[in-house]
């Protein structure tokens, strides 16, 4: 009996945490300021192809000449 009881305080544990991150994580919690600031720091991660392809070409250069040294 107190194998069952272990097993349905795991299960309540486990469904407990799913629902509660859920409701705690949801992005309609976030104040507008924090929804612009979100919005700001992605649109810094946003990359062209033009800079993509320099960025591109310096790190092979950076890699060559570290595998040289």
């Amino acid at each position: 009996m107190s194998t069952f009881y272990l097993v349905v305080q795991g299960l309540d544990f486990i469904l407990g945490s799913l629902i509660g991150g859920s409701l705690i994580s949801d992005s309609k919690n976030h104040c507008q300021s924090c929804q612009r600031a979100n919005l700001k720091e992605l649109d810094l991660f946003e990359i062209d192809e033009v800079d993509y392809d320099s960025i591109m070409v310096d790190l092979n250069k950076l890699i060559v000449f570290n595998n040289r040294n």
